[in-house]
């Protein structure tokens, strides 16, 4: 259970008018930083997640950061985009989106057990969907949930400049110049086998495993791999 500390304890101190344009943090504590609603006041004071309910488990991560989401341009896009850089993120709605494609109108009637780890085999899941029926059968779906991985460089300096009540000096926070992004192509070569190996458990088990994952990632890895064009094998 994260720990629940509120951002005075922490020393926090949000100043969300003067959120530059060129902000890479898309989404902290659930919201756009320059958002001055009630509900995104309340979930930075809180240091709360809107998506899976709670505290914040990412502040107390190797990341120590509650950014939810970047915005960054990566190579083969046009454009920057927003990119989901916790799985929490990816929790809520998707998760319960997965049940209803399962379970169909007894969706309602399951339950949702997230972050679950098996011994034998060693292996986890971010989620798993169980529904036990009036003659007591059951039936359950497995959910795995992949977001972008960052890399060469931490995004904790844009955060401190942030609950420091600095989000307009974010960029002298690194020494020449940003060094963070995205890395879309550890993604493909992580997300594939996972797929491949838990797939095989849930097919075995004449179940689904559902992947959730961000639209511009998924057409980046049908560019990097032609999956139509691979061969089935048993």
């Amino acid at each position: 259970m994260a720990e629940w500390r509120r951002a005075e304890e922490r020393g926090y101190v949000y100043r969300p008018d003067i959120v530059p344009d060129d902000f890479p943090a898309a989404e902290i504590f659930g919201y756009p930083p320059e958002a001055d609603t009630e509900a995104a006041r309340e979930a930075r004071a809180r240091c709360a997640c809107p998506f899976k309910g709670g505290a914040c488990t990412k502040l107390l991560s190797a990341a120590k950061t509650g950014v939810c989401s970047v915005r960054y341009k990566a190579a083969g896009f046009e454009s920057s985009v927003i990119w989901a850089t916790c799985a929490n993120r990816l929790k809520g709605p998707p998760f319960q989106a997965a049940l209803e494609r399962s379970f169909g109108e007894d969706a309602e009637k399951a339950d949702l057990v997230t972050e679950v780890r098996l011994k034998d085999p060693d292996m986890s899941f971010d989620g798993v969907g169980i529904l036990v029926a009036e003659d007591e059968s059951v039936e359950f779906v497995g959910i795995e949930a992949q977001t972008i991985d960052t890399r060469g460089g931490r995004i904790l300096p844009i955060f401190e400049s942030y609950v420091e009540g600095r989000p307009d000096e974010w960029r002298q926070r690194f020494a020449a110049r940003p060094t963070f992004g995205v890395n879309t192509t550890n993604v493909w070569k992580r997300l594939l086998p996972q797929v491949l190996n838990k797939g095989r458990m849930f097919s075995d088990w004449e179940s689904k495993l559902f992947v959730i994952l961000q639209d511009s990632l998924l057409q980046f890895i049908r560019r990097r791999m032609p999956l139509k064009q691979l061969p089935r094998q048993e």
